[in-house]
């Protein structure tokens, strides 16, 4: 989770939900795993491939502005090639045709430079777009995830409020958390899913060495 994110909920989360008894004592404050719910949601999918599809076409526009460059390029070699055979004909003699040859290698020159003014301007184009894009898939995914957060922290309110909390604060927060304040189950189940423990990783075991197995030594 992004760090702005989290401090943006830890902004959300950090109130009180109630009045302090009259003694004064501290309400508790509740801890939620927000990840471990968000993960477990029924519209993640949608939202995620829906972010997928947006950054994707988001690429697809940086491919064509290189596209672009890759053909300016490929004709700046070719005509760079042209000039340097060219110059080279003209500086061992071969070309007999004098004045002529050179305005031909003065408009190549003009040519050369005119496309690596071009690229150059791409490149520039390309940069700046690569930038945009970057804020636009963040904004989509910030447009995206807020209402799955929003349902979260209106569910994580009404069960602090309900069982009395003073306030509930991520989990990222704490070094040890007691399953007498750990609300992320009972947030899941508020939203209408249970979170299901994840299956212990099953390695492989090993053979064991008998002594049958083992070569006698050789005296």
């Amino acid at each position: 989770m992004h760090r702005n994110t989290i401090l943006t909920i830890v902004t959300l989360l950090s109130v009180a939900f109630g009045a302090q008894a009259k003694t004064q004592k501290p309400l508790p404050i509740a801890c939620l795993n927000i990840d471990k719910v968000m993960e477990h949601m029924p519209e993640l999918p949608k939202v995620q491939n829906d972010l997928r599809i947006y950054e994707g076409q988001l690429e697809k526009q940086l491919q064509t502005r290189q596209s672009k460059i890759n053909a300016k390029q490929k004709i700046l070699k070719q005509k760079s090639e042209a000039y340097n055979k060219a110059k080279n004909h003209t500086a061992t003699g071969k070309s007999k045709k004098g004045a002529k040859q050179g305005d031909t290698l003065e408009k190549m020159e003009s040519e050369i430079q005119a496309l690596y003014q071009e690229m150059y301007q791409l490149s520039m184009a390309l940069d700046q777009l690569k930038n945009i894009n970057q804020r636009k898939a963040y904004d989509k995914k910030q447009a995206l995830f807020e209402p799955l957060y929003k349902k979260i922290l209106d569910a994580a309110e009404e069960i602090a409020k309900r069982r009395g909390y003073g306030g509930v604060q991520p989990a990222q927060l704490f070094l040890y958390v007691s399953e007498d304040i750990d609300i992320t189950k009972a947030v899941a189940k508020e939203l209408g899913f249970n979170i299901k423990p994840k299956a212990p990783k099953v390695g492989k075991k090993k053979a064991l060495k008998t002594g049958k197995n083992k070569k006698p030594n050789k005296k």
